[in-house]
This record gives structure tokens, C-alpha cells and sequence, in this order.
């Protein structure tokens, strides 16, 4: 009669625990459901916890983030702004080298205002204000800005801007939004036209964002303009044998909604953090480099550059890294003005692009000679990019994107 009783309790405790577990799970799985509802529904801030998280795995795990290759660039100015999406926002906002080079550069701007001009003196333009006037705002915490006009072409960045501009008192005040291109606004219709630049419209390639066509439109509408924060921009280029990633940086690729490998093609892929290990030298150079207040005339632009393999073992040659170099002000190149793609993790990441697919190898070695012609065509408005390479003569295909 015992085992009996003893045999049906075990049994309803085993139901009950069972029970248990299940509610349990149904809870967490309902609860995780609308968690992931209530993120998705406010993008902003799911954005803000991804990029976040994003950005300390690369810097605390030294992960590497691929990016899906890229099939297709924008052939025109319009299609780009209108492609742009609140991520790429974020990915600027939490950038901190960025961030702090800017800052650095607008805090240079007071400490060299004359003690005569007194705050209130500068009035700036702000193109590319983006959705939150990220570089707006950061203007009105320098006693010298008078007002900024913000100028935002993006219809959805805009209209969130104006919705952040009517419930702030300060914006009010000191922001003007202007929605289109900086080079299409009727200036005369203004109080106080700018005297001063501020953007961000550049790309891993500096360039491949059409800053040059913008800037080379506004400077010649702005006669008087002679401060603009970057000061200088451009792109560092370094030879790489074919790039690998370990599994972890795979897993969180994926998990970032990239791809888990590295490209053997031809083509072109945004690496966050990428390896360092495969580059052919030391020292990257310059495939382009301008000055905001001096954009050059000419459409079609070329320059080429020349490297040595230093320091390798026979290896096989690849193709290049690209990043982005930013001046924020020219008397800020001790460093803390500078930002740089390959030695700080920021939202531009680097390019990798691949000339070689894993079927053709090209073999180096210390001391061979690797050249490229970068070619940037801007006769069609939005830039197209050519890259003619070659090593130890042998030259390879070219590759336009």
C-alpha cells in the first residue's frame, strides 16, 4: 500500500515539475517575443543596442565584422541620400574617434577666436545634418556659434530632425532646417548666410559619398567661407595577401547580419576591424587626399601609388585595404584631430578590395613591387572608381565599382 502511495506521489511530482517547466518556458518565450516586438518597433534604440554591442566585441574580443559583398553602388547623388538608413546614423553617433575629433576640432575653433569677436560670431552649415543634428548640436555647446543652418536632403531624416527641433527650445532658436541640397537652397532668403562648414559626408573610400561634388557646389556659392571642420579628408590604401577570420568573428558576423566569410572573388567587402596580419608593408599611402575649402575642378582625377613588400615570406598577392582619413583641424595633427580607418575602429570600417580570385594566384616576396592606379570618375555626378594594378609588372584586370 506504501510503494502504491509513494508511486503515485512520485508521479504527480513529476507532473508538477513538469508543469512547471513548461509555464516557465512559456513565460520566458511570450516575455522574449514581446521584448523583441517593443525593440524592433523603436529602431533607434534597437540600433543603438546592436552598433553598442557591436563595438565593444570588436574592441574587447578583437573581432572582425564582414559585411555582405557589395553587388552594386549608387549612380547617382539623389538614390544615395535616399537609400541612407537610421543605422548609418548610429554607426556615426557611437563612433568615438569620430566623435572626439570633431569635438576637438569645434573646441579649436573657440580657443582660436580672437578675445574682439566675443561669443555669438560664427554662423555654420551643418550639410548632412542626418535625423538627430548630431554636429548641430555639438556646435551650440561653443559660445561662438551664432546659429547653424542644417540641411538634411534624406525626406525621413529630415522630418525626424523638425520633430526633434519643435520640442527643444535651444534647436528652435539656433537651428534652421533646410530639407534638399546645400547647393539648392535660395541663401538670399536667410538672415545671416554661413561663414563657416561642418560635415560628415564621407565614405570609407572619402569620396564615395559625393562630398566632393557637394563641397565643390557650395564653396562656390559661399565666397566667404574660409574655416570647414574636416580641414582634410582622403583615402589610405595597403597591399594584403587573401584576409581570413577566425570562428568567433564568423559566428558574430553572421549574428550581425553579415556573412561569415571573407570573399574568395573578385569584388569589394566592408571588414570592421580586419586582419592586420596580411598587409604586404608597414606604411599605407594615399590614393586621394583633398582639402574641404579646395576641391579640385576636375572631374576625372587618377593617382598612382607604388609599394615594396617589406617584412613577408613568399605569400600571395590579394588586392588592397581602403580606409578613411579625416583632418578635423589643420593645427590638430599631433593626433588628436585625426581620424584614422586602419588604426581605430570607427564607422567606416576598411574595404577590402579583392583583384584576385583563390584560382589565380599571384606569388610576392620581399622586396617586389606592387603599383595601382586609382582612377575616380565624377563626370556622371555620384563617383565611379577604377582600379588598375599590377605586380612585378604583371598586370591584372581592371576592376570598376
Amino acid at each position: 500500500m506504501a510503494s502504491k502511495l509513494n508511486s503515485k506521489t512520485d508521479v504527480i511530482l513529476l507532473l508538477y515539475n513538469f508543469t512547471v517547466i513548461v509555464v516557465a518556458c512559456a513565460v520566458l518565450i511570450v516575455g522574449f517575443a514581446k521584448l523583441w516586438k517593443w525593440l524592433t518597433t523603436r529602431a533607434d534604440m534597437f540600433d543603438r543596442i546592436v552598433i553598442g554591442v557591436a563595438y565593444g566585441l570588436i574592441e574587447k574580443l578583437d573581432l572582425t565584422i564582414i559585411r555582405t559583398r557589395m553587388r552594386s553602388r549608387p549612380r547617382t547623388l539623389s538614390n544615395f541620400v535616399d537609400g541612407y538608413r537610421n543605422i548609418g546614423y548610429v554607426l556615426m553617433e557611437l563612433d568615438k574617434p569620430r566623435n572626439q575629433a570633431y569635438e576637438e576640432a569645434a573646441k579649436q575653433v573657440f580657443l582660436s577666436s580672437s578675445p574682439k569677436q566675443g561669443s555669438n560670431t560664427v554662423t555654420w552649415l551643418d550639410i548632412g545634418t542626418g535625423p538627430r543634428m548630431f554636429l548641430s548640436q555639438m556646435l551650440l555647446k561653443n559660445p561662438t556659434t551664432k546659429h547653424v543652418h542644417a540641411v538634411e536632403a534624406n525626406t525621413n531624416s529630415y522630418e525626424q530632425a523638425t520633430n526633434l527641433q519643435q520640442a527643444t527650445a535651444i534647436l528652435k532658436e539656433k537651428i534652421t532646417l533646410h530639407q534638399g541640397f546645400s547647393s539648392s537652397i535660395d541663401w538670399g532668403k536667410c538672415d545671416s548666410a554661413p561663414t563657416a562648414i561642418i560635415h560628415d559626408v564621407l565614405g570609407t573610400i572619402s569620396t564615395d559619398e559625393g562630398c566632393l561634388k557637394i563641397l565643390r557646389e557650395t564653396m562656390a556659392t559661399f565666397k566667404n567661407v574660409s574655416l570647414c571642420i574636416p580641414h582634410e579628408f582622403g583615402t589610405l590604401c595597403i597591399p594584403v595577401s587573401r584576409p581570413k577570420v577566425g570562428l568567433l568573428s564568423s559566428i558574430f558576423s553572421r549574428l550581425f547580419g553579415g556573412t561569415p566569410n571573407i570573399s574568395d572573388g573578385i569584388g569589394v567587402q566592408l571588414l570592421f576591424n580586419p586582419p592586420k596580419k596580411v598587409t604586404l608593408c608597414t606604411s599605407a599611402q594615399f590614393v586621394e587626399r583633398f582639402e574641404s575649402t579646395n576641391i579640385p575642378a576636375d572631374d576625372l582625377l587618377s593617382k598612382t601609388i607604388q609599394f615594396t613588400a617589406e617584412n613577408i615570406h613568399e605569400t600571395e598577392f590579394a588586392g588592397f585595404y581602403l580606409a578613411a582619413y579625416v583632418l578635423t583641424a589643420k593645427n590638430l595633427e599631433d593626433g588628436k584631430g585625426i581620424i584614422n580607418g586602419f588604426t581605430q575602429n570607427t564607422n567606416w570600417g576598411v574595404k577590402y578590395v579583392s583583384l584576385v580570385d583563390n584560382s589565380n594566384k599571384i606569388k610576392v616576396k620581399k622586396g617586389d613591387k606592387i603599383e595601382l592606379c586609382f582612377e575616380t570618375d565624377l563626370t556622371h555626378g555620384f563617383p565611379i572608381y577604377r582600379f588598375k594594378a599590377s605586380v612585378n609588372d604583371i598586370h591584372l584586370p581592371v576592376l570598376e565599382i
